[in-house]
């Protein structure tokens, strides 16, 4: 029954996206935020220790969904390095406080806040460490400096192993640029004569 109308929800999301032209590629985290909050939505109707234990679930699909969206946003991928902490056991306490809140289990209230704090305290460490000390998200490549050995013929560039490699991957490796290829109106009279004038 519960799989019938996930079904029919992202059926229907699918069918809106076509008809208004709206691309869900870059929504694809939501295929993970919506069963989890169903899941977390399910821990009410489940009651008892089963509650806890799908309210727990429903809180780390959850909250792997979000960071997946903040992630995909950014492009930040290698904060995974410390957002494990936000799943667990950060994203355990969070969904221990929440369902301790909504049946007023003040033990679970109590615990659930203990356990968040315990991730989001890992969290902040690990994200101080990669961040601040390794850099682990950096600004980007580095900028191309100094003298470039090119050939001048063929024009491929030495780097600093001795390989000579083409312009084209040597400066998309090492930058932010990227190549479109095409030709200038000398080289078009010379190689395509009577189609450029």
């Amino acid at each position: 029954m519960v799989l019938g109308a996930i079904l029919i929800v992202v059926g229907g999301a699918f069918l809106l996206g076509n008809v208004t032209g709206f691309s869900l590629d870059a929504a694809w985290p939501l295929f993970i935020i919506i069963p989890g909050l169903v899941l977390f939505g399910a821990s009410f109707a489940a009651g008892g220790d089963a509650g806890v234990g799908l309210a727990i679930a429903g809180s780390i699909v959850t909250t792997v969904g979000l960071v997946l969206a903040v992630q995909e946003a950014t492009g930040l991928y290698a904060t995974w390095a410390y957002a494990w902490a936000l799943v667990a056991p950060g994203s355990v306490g969070v969904g221990m406080f929440l369902h301790g809140t909504f049946t007023g289990r003040q033990d679970l209230r109590r615990d659930g806040l203990r356990v968040a704090g315990v991730g989001l305290a890992l969290f902040i460490g690990f994200a101080l460490f990669f961040e601040g000390v390794i850099g682990l998200s950096g600004d980007g490549p580095p900028p191309l400096e100094g003298l470039l050995p090119i050939c001048g013929f063929c024009k491929r560039i030495r780097d600093q192993e001795g390989q000579w490699r083409r312009m084209e991957s040597f400066i998309t490796e090492r930058s932010s640029a990227r190549f479109s290829h095409t030709f200038c109106e000398e080289c078009g009279r010379i190689h395509y004569p009577g189609y450029v004038d």
